[in-house]
């Protein structure tokens, strides 16, 4: 399904009139209703804006893609605006979004809307593309440059022979000119797994110094040096640190996700140029260069294969299958049959070669790969909280609320009632406070979270992250078909 065949110039709206998300979201979806395409905008409306709050929609570079799957509709919809001004989506870089694609799928295709999400944010990244729909006035000029850069996508060059792949990326089978190849470098950019620009970790962390919890706890601890209770006062500290790490942790984690992305990517690369075999640096390589792919080698960028010589691939690195995928070298003319990452004519960077050898054109290098919008998305989506965490955020929000009130009716009682000193009435309600504040929660519950590992551990379980713990205590069925992850992929006999 392409992205171009989802909209027409009913589901386009060239000037957005909202300055907020809420009202572009609602503005979108209105001109859905109208073009027919759904029935209740207002129900969609709040499933969309729930799932904002939980999660933002908003890619880096001016681009936000609000989704949904919902009942009552039998095939995707979506809508395209463009916002001159540009709304605030929440975006990580900061910047405002100018280009808003929001699509809604039938709830039960949810592959069908992963790829379409893929496949979207793929599309509307080319910058050549992004700028050009800024700047038209026609909708059916837009529609036709989102035709046009669609013909230019992986998905366009499966069905295609040998010589017109070549020629659609104007290059030859001895592949590029040393020239030509650096003048696409400066136009394309490096091959390489970039990091989005975010807050420093040490900012990060102190922000978990600042929270409402721990400013609780830092009144507490001065408190205590005040009272001349040092030892507490330290004991506090302490534990306001260890919350803090808790959760810089989890953020931490987040931010390696990257480097281990790029350790899939190869440093060097055998490529042919002016028909000749070169060994270069993998950031060199640009669309159109012809790579040589062999046993034991991993792939540095999407290519379509053009030789193939009994080729199998795994694959894992993109889907978690360990099952390897033959490759071959002719056109598919339909590629309906097949998931994205098995299709048999394509390589994927990041995938290892397992046997045989071949040749390909590169069709995408950079965060323009697949394993290039992974990286992005590792970088972009948060972590929803497990229900345990869920309920822990909510009571340190009820018993910080309860223990500020008590102290502010304290303050009032020790100054009028029992006739204290301002300072005095300011110390007892501070006490108060602190009184009612459970310092020990956070750590309890990771020590008793991390117990239940160790114990699993013994049992050949391996956990990674604590919280999985408390959300499998709640599980009464695992659905799955992660053969040889879950498993040994191995085939014993047991009886002859």
């Amino acid at each position: 399904m392409k992205i171009s065949d989802l909209i027409n110039e009913n589901t386009i709206q060239l000037d957005l009139k909202a300055t907020k998300k809420d009202e572009a979201i609602r503005e979108l979806l209105n001109i859905l209703h109208k073009a027919k395409k759904i029935r209740n905008p207002e129900d969609i409306f709040i499933s969309i804006t729930e799932r904002e709050k939980a999660l933002s929609t908003a890619f880096a570079d001016r681009l936000a893609i609000p989704h949904s799957t919902i009942q009552g509709i039998s095939e995707p919809v979506a809508c395209l605006a463009i916002g001159r001004d540009g709304i605030d989506f929440g975006s990580t870089d900061g910047k405002p979004a100018n280009l808003i694609f929001l699509f809604l799928s039938p709830a039960e295709e949810t592959e069908t809307h992963l790829q379409i999400l893929s496949k979207a944010e793929g599309l509307f990244r080319n910058r050549i593309l992004f700028n050009a729909l800024l700047t038209t006035n026609s909708k059916k000029k837009l529609i036709e440059e989102i035709r046009n850069a669609e013909r230019m996508g992986w998905d366009a060059y499966i069905n295609l022979p040998e010589e017109e792949v070549l020629s659609e990326l104007e290059t030859k089978k001895g592949g590029l000119s040393e020239q030509e190849a650096r003048r696409r470098l400066k136009e394309f950019g490096p091959n390489t797994l970039e990091k989005i620009r975010t807050a420093p970790l040490y900012l990060r962390f102190a922000a978990n110094l600042t929270n409402l919890f721990a400013i609780l706890l830092w009144a507490a601890g001065i408190l205590a040096f005040v009272a001349g209770m040092p030892e507490l006062g330290w004991a506090i500290l302490v534990v306001i640190f260890i919350n803090a790490s808790f959760s810089f942790w989890q953020e931490y984690k987040a931010e390696k996700a990257v480097e281990a992305l790029r350790v899939l990517i190869p440093s060097y690369s055998r490529v042919l140029r002016d028909d000749q075999e070169k060994r270069i640096l993998t950031s060199e390589l640009v669309p159109g260069d012809i790579i040589l792919l062999g046993e034991g080698d991993k792939v540095p960028a999407d290519g379509r294969l053009f030789q193939s010589f009994d080729m199998r691939v795994d694959n894992s690195a993109l889907t978690g299958e360990s099952r390897p995928i033959y490759k071959i070298s002719e056109p598919v003319l339909d590629g309906k049959n097949f998931l994205w990452t098995e299709m048999p004519n394509l390589v994927f960077g990041g995938t290892s070669i397992l046997s045989g050898n071949g040749k390909a054109i590169v069709i995408a290098t950079g965060m323009h790969t697949e394993i290039g919008k992974i990286a992005r998305l590792t970088q972009v989506i948060k972590e929803e909280l497990s229900p345990l965490q869920k309920e822990m955020v909510k009571v340190t929000k009820v018993v910080s609320i309860l223990a500020v009130s008590m102290g502010v009716l304290f303050f009032f009682l020790g100054n009028y009632v029992a006739h204290l000193t301002g300072f005095q009435s300011f110390i007892f309600a501070i006490g108060i406070i602190a009184a009612n504040v459970p310092e020990g929660l956070l750590p309890t519950v990771s020590l008793a979270l991390a117990m239940a590992v160790q114990r699993m551990a013994k049992r050949n379980v391996i956990i990674k992250r604590l919280s999985s713990v408390e959300t499998l205590g709640c599980t009464t069925v695992i659905c799955t078909d992660k053969t040889g992850t879950l498993t040994t992929n191995q085939v014993s006999v047991v009886r002859v």
